[in-house]
């Protein structure tokens, strides 16, 4: 996880800078993961388990990975709205902070937690599939901020290019990564160009 951070400093740092001003952008929605949503429930996740393997019962016997696997794939499930939000350009920033300090303190969590995983089998799987989940996450997130400097960079004169792949990801909505909210027939009707407020 802090490999991540670490490699990925100068894009941080990026975005840090990035100004939105006048941008043929700035009044749409996009949909977005929620990191804070999806970082926050990992680490409850584990701390759960913590707590059940305190209580020395037997409850949960031999359903914990499945129920892991079956949790976090529902992270990047796109019917999912809990784990994805509808936000406007100016509003990333904000999502870019929420997945440094949930990668905070999840690092923080299993560090402090290593012990335990060397000596409950169970943990140590739940630990790696929770490290794999991160990777997965850590990639939808340098993802997303390319395209949202892609994004913030339209109108300027130092445009911020981004791979053909990415860009046919973004108007893809069974990807993950950052997609323009689409706006109905209905929706313009009703609520005319600018759509519907946030559910």
């Amino acid at each position: 996880m802090r490999d991540f951070v670490v490699k990925n400093k100068s894009l941080f740092e990026q975005v840090a800078r990035a100004h939105i001003y006048e941008n043929k952008n700035r009044d749409k929605k996009f949909s977005q993961l929620n990191y804070k949503n999806i970082l926050n429930d990992m680490i409850e996740f584990l701390n759960g388990y913590i707590e059940y393997k305190e209580k020395d019962t037997q409850k949960y016997t031999g359903k914990v990975v499945g129920t892991a696997k079956a949790f976090y794939d529902s992270m990047f499930d796109k019917s999912n709205t809990k784990y994805r939000k509808k936000i406007y350009l100016a509003e990333m920033k904000d999502s870019y902070t929420d997945f440094l300090q949930g990668t905070k303190d999840l690092q923080k969590l299993m560090e402090d937690n290593i012990d335990r995983a060397n000596r409950d089998p169970e943990f140590r799987i739940l630990m790696t599939m929770t490290n794999n989940q991160y990777r997965k996450l850590s990639k939808v997130c340098r993802d997303d901020m390319q395209i949202y400097l892609w994004l913030s960079t339209a109108d300027t004169i130092y445009k911020y290019d981004i791979q053909p792949k990415l860009r046919a990801d973004f108007v893809d909505d069974n990807t993950p990564v950052i997609h323009p909210v689409k706006i109905n027939a209905d929706d313009i009707n009703k609520y005319g160009e600018s759509g519907p407020d946030d559910e």
